[in-house]
């Protein structure tokens, strides 16, 4: 890569591997490079001062405001999912049109891979692959190409595209991420406001559609394809 002054943003709830990606890049060009942990006040900052790259993590934890105001990521749980992270590049792509935006993948599912392209991702990168692989898609992403993957990520997602997975309302979602809370059909219909019986024909469909049999198998399913966030507890699991 040529030596000029170009910025970069790092977005990305693990502080050391962003410490490593900027030293890596700051020796490949980059010489402005900022990093945020919370997603949000990363996306103020690009707004303000559009940087040429974003490299963002796809899985991101949900901050909670608790009720003294604070914001505390370990309330109760964790709550770790996409939708974060591609809002930031949704919204990166509308207003910074000349920043290049790299997502980087833990890899779940080729599903996952599609919605960031469709987000407004350029490029998006395997933490699976090697460093070779890492920073030949972040050249192409830079020289302007989009839709950029490596060669093993483009056949797992031309396999999915023959078969890809259905679509889940916005509802469908809320009561699975009830289902994931604990909540039955009768809680989950009164926190939506919808009656017990209008939840199980909704999680009947929904196993329908994932072609699962009960509901924590839906939820998996969900789950593993992105369509629904993760908990864990505080030391990781």
């Amino acid at each position: 890569m040529e030596k000029q002054r170009r910025g970069l943003v790092i977005i990305n709830d693990h502080q050391f591997l962003s410490d490593l990606i900027g030293g890596l890049l700051k020796d490949r060009g980059f010489e402005s490079i900022q990093t945020f942990t919370d997603a949000n006040l990363g996306l103020s900052s690009i707004l303000v001062s559009p940087p040429d790259l974003v490299i963002i993590d796809m899985m991101l934890p949900i901050l909670r405001t608790r009720s003294n105001g604070k914001t505390d990521m370990f309330d109760p749980y964790i709550l770790m999912d996409t939708q974060t992270s591609f809002r930031i590049v949704k919204e990166i792509h509308t207003n910074c049109p000349h920043t290049k935006v790299l997502i980087l993948t833990g890899e779940r599912h080729p599903h996952t891979f599609h919605l960031g392209f469709q987000a407004g991702a350029h490029g998006i990168a395997s933490k699976l692959d090697d460093l070779p692989s890492f920073v030949r898609v972040l050249q192409r992403v830079i020289a302007g190409e989009e839709h950029v993957i490596s060669g093993r990520m483009h056949t797992l997602l031309n396999e999915y595209r023959q078969n890809p997975v259905p679509v889940l309302t916005a509802f469908e979602v809320q009561i699975l991420e009830l289902v994931q809370e604990g909540h039955e059909s009768p809680e989950i219909g009164a926190l939506l406001g919808y009656s017990a019986k209008t939840v199980r024909n909704a999680l009947s469909k929904i196993n329908e559609k994932l072609g699962t049999t009960n509901r924590l198998q839906a939820l998996e399913a969900a789950i593993d394809i992105g369509l629904v966030g993760w908990r864990m507890g505080h030391d990781g699991n």
